[in-house]
């Protein structure tokens, strides 16, 4: 299955689940992140919809930093 695909079926199932994803109140107050293959998908909960915020890779130290673009 290609990366695309895996991240997009996963995507589907948090708007099911979204509190599936563990929480990273250390990276930021409200951000969970999801394990996809090798990478991490850092999410946050909103009134109406769930915003993807930065897909990274799982070896890279991720931080605060990371939420900045």
């Amino acid at each position: 299955m290609r990366l695309v695909d895996a991240l997009e079926r996963r995507w589907t199932l948090l708007t099911l689940h979204p509190f599936s994803g563990a929480p990273r109140d250390d990276i930021a107050p409200g951000i969970r992140h999801l394990i996809v293959g090798e990478y991490v998908t850092l999410y946050r909960m909103g009134e109406d919809a769930i915003e993807i915020v930065r897909v990274l890779h799982g070896r890279r130290d991720i931080g605060a930093d990371d939420l900045v673009t």
